[in-house]
């Protein structure tokens, strides 16, 4: 399972998470919108997500909620 999030709600989102009993819910981070941003940009934000889904539903490959959003 993975559920999609904007990086402005990424701590409500591993709280709502750890509340349902899914505290390794994976969370695919988007930017938030903003106006004015390139479509070259907003394509590459895409790309990432698509990646983060594709991980989350992978056997095993996945970013717990409680560490999505964390920049090592």
């Amino acid at each position: 399972m993975v559920a999609l999030v904007t990086d402005a709600f990424v701590t409500a989102a591993r709280a709502q998470a750890e509340t349902m009993g899914l505290p390794d819910l994976c969370l695919a981070v988007l930017p938030r919108p903003k106006p004015g941003v390139a479509d070259e940009t907003r394509a590459e934000h895409g790309r990432q997500v698509i990646d983060s889904v594709m991980a989350g539903l992978g056997a095993g490959a996945f970013v717990p909620a409680r560490r999505a959003g964390r920049r090592s």
